[in-house]
């Protein structure tokens, strides 16, 4: 029943959305720590990876959900654009920082400076803003 239960609620767009958009980030994770070695950016590169997929997952996840806000469309799709995104930024953050990556912030600049534009496309791609 509980297992049931989870597969109703997980977003399958999202969820995919998550394993896509990981790559690119990944890639770029590994690109700013070669400078370190091999092992440093192969780990950045990991943790970057397995950071944007399920944070990615979640962030879409958070928009979908708070597409039922009761605002004004403007002030209900800066909520859905800002808090999913830095929340999720700050989540990359603190993993990079728990995993020693040396460039945490080079390395998470490209979700940081993405995600605020994805979580808003993504909340048009519902129409949350009827």
């Amino acid at each position: 029943m509980i297992i049931e239960n989870i597969k109703n609620r997980i977003n399958k767009r999202a969820l995919l959305t998550g394993l896509l958009v990981a790559v690119p980030f990944a890639g770029w994770a590994f690109f700013v720590n070669y400078e370190h070695g091999t092992p440093e950016a192969l780990k950045a590169g990991g943790v970057q990876y397995i950071a944007s997929s399920t944070l990615s997952f979640i962030m879409y996840s958070l928009v979908d959900a708070m597409r039922n806000i009761r605002a004004h469309k403007i002030i209900r799709m800066i909520i859905m654009t800002l808090i999913p995104s830095y929340s999720v930024i700050l989540l990359m953050i603190i993993g990079h920082w728990l995993a020693s990556t040396p460039d945490i912030l080079e390395s998470v600049a490209l979700s940081a400076t993405i995600s605020p534009f994805a979580c808003f496309f993504y909340a048009l791609s519902f129409k949350a803003v009827d």
